[in-house]
């Protein structure tokens, strides 16, 4: 995935594939998808640099926050941000996390502290929810529960496994 950025102004893209590009401009507080090629023939112009994932992340959670405050979205836009920066992180977190068994305190925290203003929010009820929709969409099976004596202590552990 390719994350850009204007160098002079506030404006942030994402290349989904060859003919879209989720557009987000901090100043006007928008967000859209532009799919036209001449679009992406700018962007690779010279006159953008490419940047690193969280820097999107970032512009674009500070516009979706705003739109929220300001209640221009309705609640499935709502939610399916949500989804969408949950995804980020769980897209981010379980390949490169090869085990299939996992603290859920750990990986609750590692979610909540990929988008503190956006994710921190969640539930244990709604990070249960979204990673098992996440597992289901992505090909993976998701056990929850698991209960194991670690040190002592009796902590709660969650399975992540590839379905074959």
């Amino acid at each position: 995935m390719t994350y850009l950025k204007q160098q002079d102004s506030p404006v942030f893209y994402k290349i989904l594939n060859n003919n879209e590009v989720l557009q987000v401009t901090k100043k006007l507080h928008s967000i859209g998808i532009s799919v036209h090629s001449r679009l992406l023939q700018e962007l690779f112009s010279g006159d953008t640099v490419e940047i690193q994932k969280e820097e999107f992340i970032a512009a674009y959670s500070e516009v979706k926050r705003e739109l929220i405050n300001q209640n221009v979205l309705q609640e499935e836009e709502k939610e399916a941000f949500l989804s969408e920066v949950f995804q980020e992180w769980a897209d981010s977190y379980f390949p490169g996390n090869p085990e299939a068994e996992f603290i859920k305190e750990a990986v609750f925290t590692s979610m909540k502290d990929f988008s503190p203003k956006i994710l921190g929010l969640f539930t244990s009820n709604m990070f249960k929810k979204q990673l098992r929709s996440w597992c289901s969409h992505n090909g993976y099976n998701f056990q929850d529960r698991i209960l194991k004596l670690v040190n002592g202590k009796t902590t709660e552990h969650i399975r992540v496994t590839p379905l074959h």
